[in-house]
């Protein structure tokens, strides 16, 4: 679907795909971000161990998918599972977070 992906970044700033949701700068730079989520239920454990991972290998970005919070929806993270993220994101120097801005995804940080 590489051809379906060039269309929509005629049109859109980033194009989501399936994938190990862990991103290189060229990922970033190309604006076809991979991205992961777990569903059915309660993607908590799930999402603790992606993190764990991003913490070892280190990508450019990490794109992970919630959908729902507590039992709500497909792949929901539970209340005290999203305050745990919350913290560990905002607290750990392993981590950077960044609000995004739609506008400037590709346009500033991805193509000079």
């Amino acid at each position: 679907y590489p051809e379906l992906c060039d269309w929509l970044l005629t049109h859109v700033a980033a194009v989501r795909i399936n994938g190990t949701g862990l991103n290189t700068a060229a990922d970033l730079a190309s604006g076809v971000l991979h991205t992961l989520g777990h569903g059915p239920g309660l993607c908590d454990d799930h999402l603790a161990k992606t993190l764990e991972t991003a913490r070892q290998t280190r990508p450019a970005a990490l794109v992970y998918t919630l959908h729902a919070l507590d039992n709500e929806g497909w792949g929901p993270i539970s209340t005290t599972g999203l305050h745990k993220t919350l913290d560990l994101l905002t607290a750990d120097p392993d981590f950077d977070y960044w609000l995004l801005d739609p506008a400037s995804i590709r346009s500033t940080a991805c193509h000079p």
